[in-house]
C-alpha cells in the first residue's frame, strides 16, 4: 500500500491525485506522523509559513471573528485549532517526525517540498515514484498526471480557484511580520534543516 503523509494544506491530496493516475490504482492518505511496517510512504513537507496562511484562509471561512492571525500561531504550532483536523502535533513536530521517519526508512519513503512539486511537477511525480520502487511508470502516464490535475482543485475545500492556486510565498502578501515573526522562532532551525530560507518579517507586505 502506497500512503501520501503530510501536514494538512502541504499539497498532500494533489500528490495523491498525480500518483493515483499515473499508477492507475487507489492510495491511501493521512496526515498521521508513523507508517505501518511493510507499506511506502510520499511524505510532504511545505514551508509553513505558506501552511499557515493556506489553514489562516481556511479558519476565518469556518470561524469567523474568533481568533485573530497572530492568535492562531500557537494553536497552529501544537496542532490545535485545526477544524479540519484532530492532530495532536504542531507543524514543527510532524515535519521533524516525517524527516526522521525518511532517515530512518529511506528504502520505503520519499520526502517532497511542495515548493519543487509546484515548480515542476513532473519531476517531483517521477523521483517520488522512483524512490517507493515505481520506476517503470511511462512518462506519458506521469506527463498526463500532471496535465489532469495541476490548477485543478483536488482537496475537500470549498475555496476558490484562482490563477496563482498554491503559488509558493504568498504568505509575504497575506501575514502580518509579526505572525511571520512567530512562526519563524518555532520553526527556524527545522526549517533551515528542511532548505527553507528564514526571512526578515519585514519580507511581509501586511501592515501589521
Amino acid at each position: 500500500m502506497i500512503t501520501v503523509v503530510g501536514w494538512p494544506r502541504s499539497g498532500t491530496h494533489w500528490m495523491k491525485a498525480m500518483l493515483e493516475y499515473a499508477l492507475g490504482e487507489e492510495l491511501a492518505h493521512s496526515h498521521a506522523h508513523e507508517g505501518i511496517e511493510g507499506g511506502r510512504y510520499v511524505l510532504m513537507v511545505r514551508d509553513p509559513r505558506d501552511a499557515f496562511a493556506s489553514h489562516w484562509r481556511l479558519y476565518q471561512k469556518d470561524h469567523p471573528g474568533e481568533r485573530t492571525e497572530l492568535g492562531l500561531v500557537e494553536f497552529f504550532m501544537e496542532g490545535k485549532g485545526m477544524s479540519q483536523h484532530n492532530l495532536s502535533l504542531g507543524w514543527a513536530a510532524h515535519a521533524r517526525k516525517l524527516l526522521a521517519w525518511h532517515k530512518r526508512d529511506p528504502r520505503h519513503t520519499s520526502l517532497v517540498r511542495y515548493e519543487r512539486l509546484y515548480a515542476a511537477p513532473g519531476m517531483a511525480l517521477a523521483r517520488a515514484l522512483a524512490d517507493i520502487g515505481r520506476w517503470n511508470i511511462p512518462r506519458w502516464h506521469i506527463v498526463k498526471a500532471v496535465q489532469s490535475t495541476q490548477g485543478q482543485r483536488c482537496d475537500p475545500s470549498d475555496l476558490p480557484v484562482d490563477g496563482e492556486m498554491g503559488r509558493p510565498g504568498k504568505w509575504k502578501s497575506q501575514l502580518h511580520k509579526s505572525t511571520v515573526r512567530a512562526l519563524q522562532a518555532y520553526c527556524g532551525p527545522l526549517m533551515t534543516e528542511l532548505g527553507y530560507k528564514i526571512g526578515k518579517a519585514q519580507d511581509a507586505k501586511r501592515p501589521v
